[in-house]
């Protein structure tokens, strides 16, 4: 899957404009049980973009690296070994730190693909 994004570039004669660039998905598989995800990572850096299609739903997993995620659509249900759940929505932002034990559950809400940008994904 495929994306498009907003890009400005500085042109030889010293001024700025607006492109267009393709951001490319690629299948995550077996990295979290029962769960199927995109990812995108972006350049060089360790930020990458993330898409969970509707219906995604993951047993406990750990997260491989200390990872921030940045909600930007749809609506995610995430769950700890206590059956404590939080629900994340576009704007909301958690850190990731369980990288041992037993982890989290999650799950997509409703029928959007839910959207993160993420700090620290490793892939």
């Amino acid at each position: 899957m495929k994306r498009i994004a907003k890009k400005v570039v500085a042109g030889e004669d010293g001024k700025s404009r607006l492109e267009e660039m393709e951001v490319e998905f690629h299948r995550i598989e077996g990295v979290v049980p029962g769960g199927v995800f995109d990812a995108a990572p972006l350049g060089a850096s360790d930020v990458a973009l993330v898409r969970f299609e509707p219906g995604f739903e993951a047993g406990f997993h750990v997260t491989p690296s200390p990872t921030w995620m940045f909600v930007l659509t749809g609506c995610m249900k995430l769950g700890v070994s206590d059956d404590v759940w939080t629900e994340l929505r576009p704007g909301d932002l958690i850190q990731m730190t369980d990288t041992a034990g037993e982890g989290h559950r999650s799950r997509v809400v409703g029928d959007q693909e839910v959207l993160m940008a993420t700090a620290g994904y490793g892939g």
